[in-house]
């Protein structure tokens, strides 16, 4: 964590789909595609630390238009937008060289939230050629990503990694001198609530036999007070029996 950066210097298809660069499974099925992709960037006669990516760019504006747009931040060597090689339309991104990379980190860092036509388009370094690994968005991987797709990506001037958070044990913070006396305290004060749970549990079943026992006695005396009540009101004898069984024998 002492070398944490919230940029990526180098491209890992599976920490840049992650939003603090720790995921261990893909998320989705374009960074597993990345993961397994082969991709060689083209030769370009651009030197990298010269060179500006230029993204969400309207697909009416040209070369000309954006030149205009960069050439206050110094002075240009190229200006390339990308287009579609069938149609020739623009694929809403481009790259500006310039002559001087101070100019290009100078640009970079004015140029945020920069606006052309009415759209705010996104000024980062061109990663082809400068990130070992890299893996265009075509195959899964690239930078930036939109959240209706659900597919974004992290580790770039637009959407930058959030540092990890690492939660520590209290247990690994210790030492082991005093990691072997808290274990031996926890032993000792686990004995004791067994002792006094079982302690406890004993005088809970003899107070519950008790009570049994005194249950049992009750349900003796008024079951023989019950049985001297039904010989007293129904007897064989004439004396003992009710007042209702001697009329009905008259």
């Amino acid at each position: 964590m002492s070398h944490w950066t919230p940029y990526a210097t180098e491209y890992e298809p599976l920490a840049a789909g992650s939003i603090d660069g720790t995921d261990t499974e893909p998320h989705d099925r374009a960074v597993d595609r990345a993961m397994h992709a082969h991709y060689t960037p083209p030769d370009v006669d651009t030197k990298t630390e010269h060179t500006l990516f230029v993204g969400r760019l309207p697909h009416s504006i040209g070369e000309e238009k954006l030149r205009a747009k960069f050439s206050c931040f110094g002075k240009l060597k190229s200006v390339r937008i990308i287009r579609n090689i069938v149609t020739g339309q623009s694929k809403g991104y481009g790259f500006v060289e310039f002559c001087r990379s101070s100019d290009a980190v100078n640009a970079l860092q004015d140029s945020r939230g920069l606006e052309i036509e009415g759209y705010r388009v996104i000024v980062d370094k061109a990663a082809g050629q400068r990130l070992k690994g890299w893996v265009p968005r075509r195959l899964g991987g690239g930078f930036g990503g939109r959240k209706e797709a659900g597919q974004l990506r992290f580790g770039c001037v637009e959407r930058p990694w959030k540092r990890p958070i690492i939660v520590e044990s209290k247990t690994s913070s210790m030492s082991s001198d005093s990691k072997g006396s808290y274990e031996t305290s926890r032993e000792q004060c686990s004995s004791e609530q067994d002792r006094e749970k079982y302690s406890g549990r004993k005088d809970h079943y003899s107070s519950r036999e008790r009570h049994r026992d005194h249950s049992r006695r009750d349900h003796d005396e008024r079951r023989r007070d019950r049985d001297r009540y039904h010989n007293r009101s129904y007897g064989k004898d004439s004396q003992s029996r009710s007042y209702y069984d001697r009329k009905e024998e008259k």
